[in-house]
């Protein structure tokens, strides 16, 4: 006999692993709901800080923008002002037309300035963290049902 005819011979067919049963078969769901439990906080709290550091850098942008937004309200008042006394003073003169525009101009810049506040102040509201929260709270209520 040579010594593969051997092997074959003698070669032992895999057995089935016994199967957990009771307690050590709860104890490793448990485990393994813990690891994915605590997989879930530590991604959710790299977003909370990922979050956090944007809506901070944020702030700095936000405060300038309220000053611009305060200096072009007064420069568009002043322009107002300007042109409803200008058309007051002289009726139907071009330099009217002149100030009239620069009051249009102000009003633009202004409603950029305030659409541009409005879209870093969203970023103050976390919506990313909130949404996570409100779909783990949908997970487990749909679980515990």
């Amino acid at each position: 006999m040579t010594t593969s005819s051997i092997h074959e011979q003698t070669t032992i067919p895999p057995q089935e692993a016994p199967r957990e049963t009771g307690v050590a078969a709860e104890a490793a769901s448990l485990i393994k709901l813990a690891k994915e439990t605590a997989a879930v906080t530590r991604s959710f709290f790299e977003l909370l800080i990922l979050e956090l550091r944007l809506a901070a850098q944020a702030v700095p942008k936000l405060i300038c923008l309220g000053l611009m937004a305060l200096l072009l309200s007064v420069f568009a008042w002043l322009s107002f002002a300007a042109t409803v006394a200008w058309v007051s003073a002289v009726v139907f003169h071009s330099v009217g037309w002149g100030i009239l525009a620069f009051l249009v101009l102000q009003l633009v810049a202004l409603f950029a300035c305030m659409f541009t506040f409005r879209r870093y102040s969203r970023r103050l509201t976390l919506p990313n963290s909130r949404g996570f929260l409100k779909q783990l709270e949908d997970t487990l209520n749909a679980t515990n049902r």
